[in-house]
């Protein structure tokens, strides 16, 4: 049950409504969702009514209105000096067929949805431990992103617990040559101590990646059948963001 506020402001006229998650221990229950806004944008923050720190959300969108684009944003609605800093991903009518997943480890983020427009996403909320394994197909063409908890200093409450998770994707397209993974780390913070790591792997390959000091804005990529992620967070103030695509033989680009 969400409940809705009008809500104006010098620049802001739009209204919002919150959404609490149902928090499941399976990665099999996502929930349906449609976001909609009629003469004025509508924000939608989806949160976790449990405050509980060991929690993921897992997005797939499913469809959205002609000639508009959503914006997802860490967190709540930022200001507009802020709004590039803690955006996420812009969905539209073009690359929502290929987007596959995305992850979110934190307690709310929010969705931008412009007048005129209707927007339904799948979400499943996971209360999964650390030392965590996630397996996920994409298929040639597919993106995605992984976002960990503590992102833009947001909601860290860590607490010097350690985090550590494993994604791994698979191309399911096993028809098909080696797909080559692009990977965008659009920032990864090692930590205070520098002792949180993140590590890309592409199985029995020579273009693995061990991250352990903090970088932003770099690209990776090697062609595989498999990649894996792994955070390996054990202290405060430590985080990563990053998009990752399937780009076939590599014959596309990337």
């Amino acid at each position: 049950m969400s409940t809705t506020w009008r809500y104006q402001d010098k620049v802001k006229n739009f209204d919002f409504d919150t959404i609490p998650l149902r928090v499941t221990d399976t990665n099999e229950l996502a929930e349906a969702y449609t976001m909609k806004a009629t003469n004025r944008p509508h924000l939608y923050t989806v949160f976790n009514p449990l405050n509980q720190i060991y929690q993921w959300a897992f997005l797939t969108p499913k469809t959205i209105s002609p000639n508009c684009v959503v914006s997802l944003f860490a967190g709540g609605y930022p200001s507009d000096k802020g709004s590039e800093k803690y955006r996420i991903y812009d969905f539209d009518a073009n690359n929502l067929p290929s987007f596959s997943n995305g992850f979110m480890s934190t307690f709310g983020f929010t969705f931008f949805i412009p007048s005129q427009c209707e927007f339904s996403i799948l979400i499943n909320a996971n209360g999964a431990p650390p030392n965590t394994e996630l397996m996920f197909a994409m298929h040639t063409g597919n993106e995605g992103f992984f976002m960990s908890n503590g992102y833009r200093q947001m909601d860290n409450l860590q607490q010097n617990q350690p985090f550590i998770y494993n994604l791994e994707l698979y191309n399911d397209d096993w028809n098909q040559n080696l797909t080559k993974f692009f990977f965008e780390v659009v920032d990864f913070n090692a930590g205070d101590l520098n002792d949180t790591s993140f590590f890309i792997s592409y199985g029995n390959n020579d273009d693995d990646i061990m991250l352990e000091q903090s970088i932003s804005n770099q690209n990776f990529s090697s062609h595989t059948v498999m990649a894996q992620l792994r955070y390996d967070a054990m202290t405060d103030h430590s985080y990563v963001f990053v998009r990752y695509k399937t780009l076939g033989d590599g014959t596309d680009g990337g």
